[in-house]
């Protein structure tokens, strides 16, 4: 699957790739018996990238000519498609008023998530929850270049390592992405990192500043990266910790320089903008932290209450055995600590972790960027317990954590060790005075930028902005003088999509072969399951039917008529990665459940890929 490393077998994920599959030639594994292994859980991808049969002869096809209309017939040449249509004409009409239907479906849900303009040019938009201060999906690599820029040996001489990149990331949430980035950079690499961080929330913001500026800060301070692993994700603090965050905390409120200057180069952000994460910081700054005290914000009965009202995103059933007690713990007190860190010595609450309510129960619209009245101002807001339904082992990939730890027992240790280790690797490439971010909380519709982008990430916007709008918007922002320029987009609806479009949940269970799982009680299967179930179907038709559907809606085609597969896969000078074709090269398509025994991989998440069109790139090629 895509969510392994080039070169690394897709089976046991260890270094071999010598074994092809014989019918696809893009599973790779390090033997025969990895290939043997993996034959159930390949099977569905294998059907997408291997060779077709023709719909009509049943001759298998050396090149794919598909039915424009459903894109899901394929065939030797125009002669069979043909005599094949009188066939074929029943199945593909039915997928085409499917994809209608599901059109007029999405149209309806896709309006309650739409950005409304005012008439002053703002942008509102319902908050749907509480700050995401962990996020909802795994820490990416921006560049990836070893799978990416950097396919090639180069030799120590080359000016190609002397390369800058410049990255946008929209919706960016917290920095682990950032930090992963940074901390994956291969040794050789001798160029300059500029990164672009947009988003409209502000609490989330001021937590992004603050860890940066402390990075900067207590650069040289032993273990410090200890204390921000710990800030970062533990609901409780040893004083020690506490200290280092309100001596932080103070600086930013009480700054008289720039945020650039106090980050040393480091942190670029508009001053206005500044000003409203100093509120932030200000309310933090003021808490009474103090776990002894009765007036103190009291986290841990926050916590319980809040998550009491959540249904868990994990099933203690993708544990393994050695993982679900301390699992249980982290449960009951939101601590992650480091080795060795006792219960008791944690005094104090972090005032971190509070933000605004969630915003589906004030129904207050927030400016993208701006507040609409000075209620809304973070200062005036009662800051609650702010952590949404993920949790801290979400969004690192516990594949790489294992490798990492030698703790093998306890969740939060190993989570612990593993985020500083990647904290100190970035450090010590922002020591080197080789990177600068730009941060702001401007709505991306409003973003100018004098600078094209080798990467550009929109989180889940696609969900709502449209996917055609957000390639129209950030297509022309890409670096045409780099062919491995990337848009990538998420989404989470597809399969409330796909759902509808096959109308019974008891055909859409057999359509993704989840009959070959096995489970005792179908019901509990279903919803305890799903994730583990996509590892076994590759759900590429499905995907493209929701591409179709989102085109049709888009607002970019006159009438009503189905756009066919090209249409939905080009547009604007970009070109997706076909998925039934070929794998994504940043961020995998989606990933495998199996191999993750902690991270709880969101089923529903799908990531697109667009890359400059071979014209777009020879465009810049005779410009030059």
């Amino acid at each position: 699957m895509s969510d392994v490393r080039r070169g690394h077998c897709w089976y046991c994920r260890k270094p071999g790739d010598k074994v092809p599959c014989s019918r696809c030639k893009i599973g790779v594994y390090c033997s025969q018996n990895c290939l043997g292994r993996d034959k159930r859980r390949h099977s569905s991808e294998c059907q997408s990238f291997g060779p077709q049969k023709c719909n009509f002869c049943q001759k298998q096809l050396e090149n794919r000519l598909e039915c424009s209309s459903c894109g899901e017939a394929y065939y030797c040449d125009r002669t069979c498609q043909k005599k094949d249509w009188k066939m074929h004409k029943a199945d593909c009409k039915e997928v085409q008023e499917i994809i209608k239907d599901a059109g007029q479906m999405w149209s309806k849900i896709a309006e309650e998530f739409k950005y409304k303009e005012t008439s002053k040019g703002q942008y509102i938009h319902y908050l749907p929850d509480f700050p995401f201060y962990f996020g909802n999906t795994m820490a990416a690599d921006f560049l990836n270049l070893r799978q990416n820029e950097w396919q090639a040996p180069h030799r120590a001489d080359d000016p190609f390592l002397d390369r800058d990149y410049s990255v946008l990331s929209v919706g960016c949430g917290d920095i682990r992405s950032l930090v992963n980035t940074v901390a994956q950079l291969p040794n050789e690499f001798r160029g300059k990192l500029h990164v672009t961080m947009c988003d409209y929330d502000p609490f989330v913001m001021a937590r992004n500043v603050l860890f940066l500026y402390m990075m900067v800060k207590y650069a040289t301070k032993p273990d410090f990266s200890k204390t921000l692993a710990s800030i970062w994700y533990s609901v409780l603090l040893s004083e020690h910790d506490y200290n280092l965050l309100h001596e932080a905390l103070t600086d930013l409120c009480s700054r008289k320089s720039s945020l650039l200057d106090i980050t040393k180069g480091l942190v670029e952000m508009n001053e206005e903008e500044v000003e409203v994460l100093s509120q932030v910081w200000s309310v933090w700054l003021g808490m009474e932290c103090r776990c002894s005290r009765p007036d103190s914000i009291d986290l841990t009965n926050q916590r319980k209450e809040r998550r009491s009202h959540l249904t868990c995103s994990h099933s203690e059933a993708f544990f393994s055995r050695k993982h679900i007690n301390s699992y249980r713990e982290w449960d009951l007190d939101g601590v992650i600590a480091s080795t060795g860190v006792l219960k008791k010595d944690l005094t104090r609450y972090n005032p971190t972790l509070t933000g605004r309510k969630g915003w589906d129960q004030a129904k207050d619209p927030l400016v993208l960027g701006e507040y609409i009245s000075d209620k809304h101002q973070p200062k005036d807001m009662e800051y609650v317990y702010g952590i949404h339904a993920s949790t801290p082992f979400d969004v690192w990939d516990f594949i790489e954590v294992e490798k990492y730890c030698d703790e093998k027992d306890s969740l939060p240790v190993m989570l612990h060790a593993y985020v500083s280790h990647m904290i100190d690797l970035a450090m010590a490439f922002i020591d080197k005075k080789r990177i600068a971010i730009q941060m702001t909380t401007t709505a991306c519709q409003k973003l100018t930028h004098n600078r094209k982008f080798d990467r550009i990430f929109t989180s889940n916007l696609a969900e709502y902005m449209g996917v055609y709008t957000l390639v129209g918007m950030f297509g022309p922002l890409l670096d045409s003088s780099n062919r491995h320029s990337t848009l990538v987009m998420d989404t989470l609806s597809g399969l409330e999509v796909w759902e509808f479009m096959v109308c019974k949940m008891e055909y859409f269970l057999e359509e993704m072969n989840w009959t070959q799982m096995a489970c005792s009680d179908e019901e509990e299967w279903k919803r305890d399951f799903v994730p583990h179930a996509w590892d076994y179907s590759y759900d590429s038709k499905w995907f493209l039917r929701y591409l179709k559907v989102l085109f049709l809606t888009s607002g970019f085609m006159e009438g009503s008529k189905v756009p066919s597969s090209k249409t939905v896969l080009q547009f604007g000078g970009l070109r997706m990665r076909d998925i039934r074709r070929e794998l994504n090269t940043v961020v995998p398509y989606f990933y495998l459940k199996g191999p993750r025994k902690v991270a709880s991989v969101n089923g529903r998440l799908r990531v697109m890929e667009w890359v400059l069109t071979e014209n777009r790139l020879k465009e810049n090629t005779s410009d030059a």
